[in-house]
């Protein structure tokens, strides 16, 4: 498009090609500044090209702008070990706040922020969507969580466990609270919001397969994206798979079968002052999950009567972020011998063979 000019004498005309031109490389300079030497040089040049590219309405005002700046790195894999950094391309969502509460900052709400896989620095997914804080140094809170999902309805993302195993152990949330004009990196430290029940089972009595549940448990729910709260929904029994087929006799059965799962976070409401390490954190559920071994012969028929391991018999609560593990011994009478141990759950700890599975739904209609 030309755009016309006058000199006094004549009309005079420039063409704005080469100014879009300039605009594109720009922009692909911006993307390859990831590092964290040129982030901020490369956000400040990102909102003088925005200012550029617009003519018009309230977003193409930056003179005053003060954008947001975002470092994120995932902790609570290993306690003893350095928080670690995401992968390059990977997203977290980002919403403003009014500080101290939950109140939306608009239009601000899961802004797409992507890693560059190089230090902690995450970009905005689209240059004209970062956050800026009010020139006035009214303070503001972020809250963050991963991976950023695009369906959040009513600031809640729904999550099934009986089919979301895996984003329930990925799924993580953080909150900086108090940043305006004068400090605007967040840091974010994103830690899992959902509970790991592991159990290592070791039967003295001669089987073939062994069933194992977790019943009574929250099934389905949401986590509110702008305050990390957990809300379950519906509860019934988890199935998980037999982690081995093979037949073990009395003689043999000095090898433990895994399971594990991803669960709501309890607060038990028989509490015995048993608490494991880490059960730090108020929990979301209410239900009082119950561990059931069913074993099995070569005709996939019981050899004798379920054997229950209620959590809380062991154990107050089922704590965010924390691999709860049962080691049960299960003796020549059917009786199970029970030792807890509570650590951060580790990547080795979902690696373990087996699938989720459901049955039923205990929660009325």
């Amino acid at each position: 498009m030309k755009m016309p000019m006058t000199n006094g004498m004549k009309d005079m005309y420039f063409d704005e090609k080469p100014l879009k031109e300039l605009n594109n490389n720009l922009n692909k300079f911006i993307n390859s500044m990831i590092n964290k030497k040129h982030y901020l040089w490369a956000l400040s040049l990102a909102f003088l090209l925005a200012a550029c590219g617009k003519d018009d309405g309230p977003t193409a005002v930056y003179e005053n702008a003060f954008p947001l700046v975002v470092t994120a790195q995932n902790v609570g894999f290993e306690a003893d070990k350095a928080a670690q950094l995401y992968a390059k391309g990977e997203n977290i969502g980002v919403s403003m706040l009014e500080e101290g509460t939950d109140n939306l900052v608009e239009p601000y709400f899961n802004v797409g922020f992507n890693s560059g896989g190089i230090g902690s620095y995450f970009t905005a997914n689209q240059s004209d969507s970062v956050p800026v804080f009010p020139s006035n140094g009214d303070k503001r809170d972020l809250a963050a969580y991963y991976p950023r999902m695009a369906e959040v309805t009513d600031n809640q993302l729904n999550v099934d466990l009986t089919t979301e195993q895996e984003l329930a152990f990925n799924l993580q949330f953080d909150r900086v609270n108090g940043l305006n004009k004068d400090n605007r990196e967040a840091a974010f430290k994103l830690k899992h919001v959902f509970a790991m029940v592991s159990a290592d089972i070791t039967p003295e009595v001669s089987y073939s397969s062994m069933k194992v549940e977790v019943k009574n448990t929250a099934l389905k729910g949401s986590l509110n994206v702008l305050n990390g709260t957990l809300t379950e929904s519906e509860t019934g029994t988890l199935i998980l798979a037999d982690a081995s087929t093979a037949g073990h006799s009395r003689a043999t059965a000095t090898a433990s079968n895994k399971f594990r799962a991803m669960l709501f976070p309890v607060q038990s409401q028989e509490q015995d002052g048993n608490e494991g390490e880490g059960a730090t954190e108020t929990p979301a559920a209410t239900v009082t999950p119950v561990i059931v071994i069913t074993l099995l012969d070569e005709n996939n028929a019981q050899i004798a009567d379920p054997i229950e391991v209620k959590v809380t018999d062991f154990i107050a609560t089922i704590p965010s972020a924390i691999n709860t593990k049962f080691e049960i011994k299960i003796d020549v009478n059917f009786v199970p011998t029970v030792k807890v141990t509570s650590y951060p759950i580790t990547v080795e700890d979902w690696e373990i063979s087996g699938e989720i599975g459901v049955e039923g739904n205990e929660q009325p209609e």
